[in-house]
């Protein structure tokens, strides 16, 4: 079964450094993770800073977090939190441009 997660990635002590943050985005996007979610009308939003969503088989929290977390750490000293999402919504997001 397919899951699809929520992550939030947090860089310890990096919390203004834009450019860490701009690795680590680029990082784990090469690894599948995205910064944008589809509605179900078709409109794409972009996430809030630091958050992403994996969709990917046979995947389990533990295995998102271990590649989260490993590549976050390749970068800068991090947190990283995940679960499991069946459903979405939210507030105040931008539409991606």
């Amino acid at each position: 079964m397919d899951h699809y997660f929520a992550i939030r990635v947090e860089l310890h002590g990096e919390l203004h450094d834009g450019e860490k943050y701009k690795r680590l985005h680029h990082a784990l996007e090469s690894l599948g993770f995205s910064r944008f979610v589809t509605s179900t009308d078709g409109v794409r939003y972009q996430l809030p800073p630091a958050e992403y969503v994996y969709t990917i088989p046979g995947a389990t929290e533990q295995t998102v977090a271990d590649a989260a977390k490993r590549t976050a750490d390749s970068i800068n000293p991090s947190t990283v939190m995940v679960h499991t999402a069946i459903r979405w919504t939210g507030r105040g997001l931008k539409p991606a441009a």
